[in-house]
């Protein structure tokens, strides 16, 4: 009967060991990275984090895009067009990543990303655009116990030392929370904890600054843009191709040659947090004109501690598991 009994305790013990773990965000548990469907909160996510100390439809909270009274926002993009300006390599478009992308992060521990997959081509990354004034996108979490934020996020046209990017990490009790959080804010410095996506090594033949009306009186060379990166909390590099052409002869790229790069950012969280749901995440692009830094978002992995932080009622459970156990071995004494 003791035999017994242990073996019980020890598949509990497997359970909750099981529950911690990277996950990526997004539709269908992760696999399909941040669609429109998820970000939006139109999914109701039934059961998509049940394995990760939450109940049913714990992950969906309201997200979205903020830009009614901007004019600016959010929207899903393609890599080619948007946050890389028609670079090829050997003539042909480089091979962008897709599915699952594994990398390491800035202690070089291995992390895994999910590629946005909702069956178009032409969206791979949440990018702000547009108008004048701030604007966010809020991706919902809903998980308990987390210690680890990996996101990948870019910026593009971002001029060294500029502060253009927040990211914000709303703490709750509850995994649907909708106020009253308990909030850490990180503020990314443009060729420190973010760079442009644009790494060029030459210099563009686009014209100067305000002869083009169509370009939004850019810098005249892709060499302005802030391309280096030192902080302890960034890897450069997650997925990176090099470019030898681009016959774009509006692209402040043109006749350029370089490197297109995606980073990762890791964010690390202990203390109340870990008794604590992650409830959502905002990144906020808090200054944007089409001549300034915008922001690009292409994934997020978190990792739970739910194995070493588990729940009051996991807690019990295991207590109650072991005064049987007790109880029996005195009986049998």
């Amino acid at each position: 009967m003791i035999r017994i009994s242990t073996i019980s305790m020890l598949s509990l013990a497997a359970v909750g060991i099981a529950n911690a773990g990277q996950i990526q965000l997004g539709s269908n548990q992760g696999a399909n990275g941040l669609t429109s469907t998820y970000v939006t909160g139109t999914n109701t996510c039934a059961a998509t984090y049940v394995v990760n100390n939450g109940p049913a439809a714990a992950g969906c909270v309201s997200g979205g895009v903020a830009n009614a009274t901007s004019g600016r926002s959010f929207v899903l993009s393609p890599f080619i067009g948007s946050i890389f300006n028609g670079q090829k390599l050997n003539g042909a478009d480089p091979a962008f990543p897709t599915g699952q992308l594994s990398t390491t992060d800035s202690s070089g521990s291995a992390v895994s990303f999910a590629s946005i997959n909702d069956g178009s081509t032409s969206h791979n990354a949440w990018a702000g655009y547009g108008g004048t004034g701030a604007t966010s996108v809020t991706i919902p979490v809903g998980i308990y116990a987390v210690d680890s934020v990996w996101t990948m996020l870019n910026d593009y046209w971002g001029t060294t030392g500029g502060q253009q990017t927040s990211v914000v990490f709303n703490f709750g009790n509850t995994p649907g929370q909708t106020s009253g959080y308990d909030t850490i804010t990180y503020v990314l410095t443009n060729g420190v904890e973010i760079r442009d996506a644009n790494d060029c090594s030459g210099v563009s033949t686009y014209p100067a600054p305000g002869t083009n009306p169509n370009r939004y009186n850019n810098p005249a060379t892709c060499t302005t843009f802030a391309t280096t990166t030192s902080s302890s909390i960034t890897k450069d590099g997650a997925w990176s191709s090099l470019y030898n052409g681009n016959t774009i002869s509006g692209s402040m790229y043109y006749n350029t040659s370089g490197t297109l790069n995606l980073d990762n950012q890791h964010f690390s969280f202990s203390g109340a947090q870990l008794s604590e749901y992650l409830v959502s995440i905002e990144v906020i692009n808090t200054l944007g004109t089409k001549s300034t830094s915008q922001t690009a978002l292409t994934a997020i992995t978190v990792d739970s501690l739910t194995a070493s932080t588990p729940e009051p009622s996991t807690v019990m459970l295991l207590l109650s598991g072991l005064g049987v156990i007790g109880f029996r071995r005195f009986r049998r004494s």
